[in-house]
């Protein structure tokens, strides 16, 4: 069993990893957020296919912000200048599919 002062340790650590990887600013209305966005196989597509790559945000729980839900439009934050935005050459937007505990203090939100 995990010491209390070790566990506290390792969130800690867990937080600032998903912070130092943010590599988006992201917007959910008004609300503009960091996060790390990748591309990830999901395991059970919409139709039910297997291997469909989706992307992905991952960010720390406390900084969800609020209006993340099912269907909520995803957006670029028109005045930051990600590594993602500049290779796309536009801006992107997403729409939340599900939201899922990403290890101790974060969450993984699935986008289509």
């Amino acid at each position: 069993m995990a010491q209390p002062a070790f566990a506290a340790i390792q969130t800690r650590a867990e937080e600032a990893a998903l912070r130092r990887l943010a590599n988006a600013r992201l917007l959910v209305g008004p609300y503009a957020f960091d996060c790390l966005l990748a591309q990830e196989v999901h395991p059970m597509g919409v139709f039910g296919e297997m291997g469909e790559l989706r992307s992905t945000i991952r960010m720390p729980r406390m900084d969800m912000p609020d209006g993340m839900a099912r269907d909520a439009l995803i957006a670029y934050d028109p005045g930051s200048h990600t590594v993602d935005e500049l290779m796309a050459k536009k801006p992107a937007q997403f729409h939340v599919d599900a939201i899922e505990p990403y290890g101790a203090i974060g969450v993984k939100v699935w986008l289509r």
